[in-house]
C-alpha cells in the first residue's frame, strides 16, 4: 500500500484519519502505527499531521493506544508534529498546547497511565529538531 502512487496514497491516509477520528477505531491506528514504522519522506510528513490532528481531535483513544501499544511509532511522530507546530509559531503554539493539555485533562479524565504519557510527550516537545 505505502509503495503505491503517491496521491492515492495519500488519500488513503487522509481517510484513515478521518475514520479514527469518527469511529473511534484502535485497529484503525493499529494499521496508522504499522504504516509509522516503515515510513520515510512525504509519508512521514504525512502521518506526522495525521497524527497531531489525531491528538486534537481524539486525544484519548491516541494516548490509549500509545500507553497499550509500546512500538512508540504514533507517540514519536506526536512529538514531531508538536515540536514543529512550537517550531512554526513559538510561544503561541505552546500556550496552545498546554491549554489544550489542561482542558483535557479535566474534561476527558485520563487515566493516570495516559496522563503521565501526555506529559512526557509534552515535555519532550523540542522544536530545534526543524532549525
Amino acid at each position: 500500500m505505502i509503495k503505491g502512487e503517491d496521491s492515492c496514497v495519500l488519500q488513503v491516509l487522509d481517510s484513515l484519519k478521518t475514520y479514527i477520528i469518527k469511529n473511534n477505531d484502535t485497529s484503525a491506528l493499529r494499521v496508522l502505527d504499522i504504516i509509522s514504522g516503515k515510513s520515510d519522506g512525504y509519508l512521514s510528513e504525512a502521518i506526522q499531521d495525521i497524527v497531531g490532528e489525531v491528538f486534537y481531535e481524539n486525544l484519548g483513544l491516541l494516548l490509549w493506544f500509545c500507553d497499550t501499544n509500546k512500538s512508540n511509532h504514533l507517540e514519536k511522530f506526536l512529538i514531531y508534529a508538536l515540536s514543529m507546530e512550537v517550531s512554526m509559531e513559538k510561544e503561541v503554539a505552546r500556550k496552545r498546547i498546554d491549554k489544550f493539555v489542561r482542558d483535557n485533562r479535566q474534561i476527558k479524565q485520563l487515566t493516570t497511565n495516559q496522563s503521565k504519557l501526555l506529559g512526557k510527550i509534552v515535555k519532550r516537545i523540542d522544536p530545534t529538531i526543524w532549525e
